[in-house]
């Protein structure tokens, strides 16, 4: 069956914000090298040359076939240059990149593949030293954070990860528990922030009262990459004269290179976390999921962007979930406690009554409950307020919670006086709000 040269131009184009980058040209996205490109190029596109080599290395980068790539190519060119290409030069450039981007490859991986350590073979007492040293490695928090480990803590977008993960700084920096009630290690903190930027972040960090003083060293989308020789020698040294126990990493995807899909460059980028975690620092590695979040995999860390790899190689991964307007950290990974050892608390982000200060702290069984039926109680009360007056059945439709939760909440508004009930059709009971005033100023 032929292939459908103009349908595969077309998904290309329609993929979405990725970025392609090649030495020498900079980086775009794929909307970018579908705008029109004059001979000078377009802003983004510095030429009609540096468009072509960026559209062939992406497409040889994800796996695409010579004779495929090459007709997209064309295609591209007619619809996209202005004025375009000659076909046959674009031809012959095209078949030399093609062998460059091939040899290139290779020698990325030849190098790769030398990088890798040798084999090494432990009698039984080799195997009980390595094994003392892994028993005195210690936690940051008992059971919870290894010292010079690697943790991840995913979450979907707006479930709050970063409170979660600036309470975390704070515990460290303070001596103060975790969540208020783990107790953490004392120490400075090093808080790579790629993704929200300091004008988001110090708010939070005031809200949270961690002191101006505190032994935090931050760095404010300073384009950090951990596949950069010299960023990493900076961050290690750094590490290494401040006594730093904790490096808080927001988010993975920002702060490397290299192909996240790609389960050889994720063990490459586990390679150059390694060199810091050897300095002494436990990796906190801010995650994003996979769009739609939570419920795509039974198993929680699945559900995290990327490669395989990149979950494989952490000793503790956390996932921050959200019901009800309650979070949960739960531990879906760890290598170095059981199962049911590992850690997880329902917890809330509240403000004080001033608004001057937030706190983020778990909450036991008891006020989840309580906490989970106000919540109900106040989605019960908007659903009457518009409907006027419905039956049990047309609450528990109308109103997004469990139908158990919804009866729960149905009486205890009942018993508050907040609802009136009479009886409907055939003996169904039918509520309506009492006083819309009084509402207003309960909810």
């Amino acid at each position: 069956m032929p292939i459908d040269i103009s349908a595969r131009l077309r998904e290309i184009e329609t993929k979405g914000p990725v970025q392609v980058r090649k030495p020498g040209f900079g980086k775009a996205s794929i909307h970018d090298l579908f705008q029109e490109i004059p001979e000078g190029g377009n802003g983004k596109i510095k030429g009609r040359d540096a468009g072509a080599v960026m559209l062939l290395g992406h497409l040889k980068s994800g796996g695409m076939d010579y004779e495929i790539a090459l007709g997209v190519l064309h295609l591209w060119n007619e619809k996209c240059c202005n004025p375009p290409l000659d076909t046959r030069e674009l031809t012959e450039k095209a078949s030399r990149l093609w062998v460059e981007f091939t040899e290139n490859r290779q020698k990325e991986e030849r190098e790769a593949e030398l990088s890798e350590p040798a084999i090494t073979f432990l009698d039984i007492p080799r195997m009980e030293e390595e094994a003392a040293k892994s028993s005195a490695q210690g936690w940051i928090m008992e059971g919870g954070i290894p010292a010079g480990g690697l943790v991840y803590i995913t979450a979907p977008p707006a479930f709050g990860k970063t409170w979660v993960v600036l309470d975390l700084i704070r515990s460290c920096l303070t001596g103060e528990r975790w969540l208020g009630r783990y107790e953490m290690q004392r120490t400075p903190v090093m808080y790579l922030d790629e993704e929200m930027g300091v004008v988001r972040v110090l708010p939070r960090i005031k809200k949270l009262g961690i002191p101006r003083n505190a032994d935090l060293l931050y760095v404010n989308r300073g384009g950090v990459k951990l596949d950069n020789n010299r960023h990493r020698e900076e961050i290690v040294r750094e590490i290494v004269k401040h006594d730093i126990k904790i490096v808080v990493v927001d988010s993975l995807t920002r702060i490397h290179s290299l192909d996240e899909g790609s389960n050889r460059d994720m063990s490459r980028l586990y390679a150059y976390m390694r060199d810091i975690m050897d300095a002494g620092a436990t990796l906190v590695v801010c995650h994003h999921d996979r769009k739609g979040g939570q419920g795509e995999s039974n198993v929680g860390h699945d559900r995290a962007r990327g490669a395989g790899e990149i979950m494989a190689a952490a000793d503790m991964v956390y996932s921050v979930e959200k019901s009800d307007g309650i979070h949960k950290l739960v531990c879906t990974k760890s290598r170095l406690v059981s199962e049911e050892d590992a850690i997880s608390c329902s917890f809330v982000i509240e403000d004080s009554e001033d608004r001057n200060f937030t706190y983020v702290r778990a909450i036991n069984h008891q006020e989840k409950s309580v906490r989970a039926l106000d919540a109900t109680e106040e989605a019960v009360v908007a659903f009457l307020r518009a409907a006027g007056s419905a039956n049990t059945s047309e609450i528990k439709q109308g109103v997004p919670m469990q139908g158990a939760k919804v009866a729960a909440a149905l009486d205890s508004l009942i018993r508050n006086g907040e609802l009136n009930v009479h009886a409907g059709e055939r003996g169904a009971k039918v509520y309506f709000l009492r006083s819309k005033e009084m509402l207003d100023e309960k909810f």
